[in-house]
């Protein structure tokens, strides 16, 4: 679901802020909330925030929003989808410097939907923005990998590894 913030267009490093705010402000209650309800539903803890003169046919679903944004079809997917890039950047640093990471292989739906984004958003100087450690991250690679069946393959050599302990 598309998650804009209230007031127009705040600033690009303002975005990542306003996003982080409300979501540890919404943490205690999306957290009650999945105690109350089964996992199939998802997506109702999700809230989105309209600002004033957004049209009523927006996007609302994940698929429509990175749809929206990959076309240039909509400046709020598009503030979105960076919005995403940049925190998923950021994460994957912390991630490398806490586990001393030799290398970082992006995976999985999201990431090869959203290919031809990754070069322009925020994602690589999010992920090489750790201060004094730039340098180690320097020498951290970060490595798009597509395949269509890499899930079943990484499940089968899972299986294959259990069944070697046994």
């Amino acid at each position: 679901s598309l998650l804009a913030i209230a007031g127009g267009q705040p600033k690009a490093r303002d975005r990542s802020r306003g996003v982080a705010s409300i979501t540890v402000a919404r943490k205690a209650d999306v957290a009650a909330d999945a105690l109350k309800r089964p996992p199939t539903s998802k997506r109702r803890h999700v809230r989105s925030i309209r600002p004033t003169g957004q049209p009523a046919d927006c996007a609302r679903t994940p698929t429509e929003v990175t749809q929206a944004a990959l076309a240039s079809a909509n400046a709020q997917a598009v503030a979105a989808l960076t919005v995403f890039c940049n925190l998923l950047g950021s994460l994957i640093g912390d991630v490398v410097l806490s586990y001393n990471a030799q290398a970082v292989f992006l995976a999985g739906g999201i990431p090869s939907r959203i290919r031809s984004f990754l070069p322009t958003s925020g994602l690589v100087p999010r992920y090489l923005n750790k201060g004094a450690l730039r340098e180690v991250m320097e020498h951290v690679p970060l490595w798009l990998i597509e395949h269509g069946q890499l899930g079943l393959i990484g499940a089968a050599a899972w299986y294959r590894d259990r069944c070697a302990e046994r």
